[in-house]
């Protein structure tokens, strides 16, 4: 009868134990849960608002002032933002101009579409219509870089190579139009626009100033 009541209690002791377990793993699924539903929703909210020009723009100025920053540069010393510049293609402001040893000047354009690159990430996509989405992506690059060429922002900086840094503020980006387009990064080089990603920024600069004497 003794061993039978240590028995009971020991049982009753694991039950509690069990119970306690099971309701803090159900606490923790439930948080994972929230938590899981609150970045989908925040993925959701992103998404959304990288579809509006402006809003992708705005992104992918801040992207670049963060990464120039980061390098140790300051503004309005090592780089300024919206400066205005007379070029032959007439009165523009191209995103960033960065200041470079020898009184050396690089422009930067920091807008570059990728609606089609977002929806081409949908996880519920087939394959083929994945692969459609990113020919469409790779496709409004080119036409970016057409339309950013004509703008000839070099000839407004008294000493700059005849380039102009396309800024692209995540490689996926990029790799996905160059995959879906493999010639684009020379037909950009052939229009005076340099593809460039967070990754390779500084190298393209250092490329581009060897151009100049």
């Amino acid at each position: 009868a003794t061993q039978l009541q240590q028995m009971q209690r020991k049982v009753e002791e694991i039950e509690q134990q069990r119970a306690r377990q099971a309701g803090h793993l159900a606490e923790q699924i439930r948080a994972t849960q929230e938590s899981a539903a609150r970045s989908q929703k925040a993925a959701e909210t992103l998404s959304g608002a990288l579809r509006n020009n402006s809003v992708r723009g705005a992104y992918g100025e801040t992207q670049l002032t963060s990464l120039v920053e980061s390098a140790g540069l300051l503004n309005r010393i090592d780089f300024s933002v919206q400066e205005s510049i007379n070029a032959d293609s007439g009165a523009r402001r191209p995103d960033m101009v960065i200041k470079l040893p020898g009184r050396k000047q690089m422009a930067v354009d920091a807008k570059v579409p990728y609606s089609a690159f977002i929806d081409a990430n949908r996880p519920d996509l087939e394959e083929a219509e994945r692969k459609r989405l990113f020919a469409v992506h790779a496709k409004a690059v080119r036409a970016h870089v057409d339309a950013l060429s004509q703008k000839e922002y070099w000839t407004g900086l008294p000493t700059s190579p005849e380039f102009t840094v396309a800024f692209i503020p995540n490689d996926s980006i990029l790799n996905a139009a160059l995959d879906a387009d493999p010639s684009l990064m020379e037909h950009a080089f052939g229009r005076g626009i340099v593809l460039a990603t967070p990754v390779n920024l500084w190298e393209a600069g250092n490329v581009l100033t060897q151009k100049l004497p």
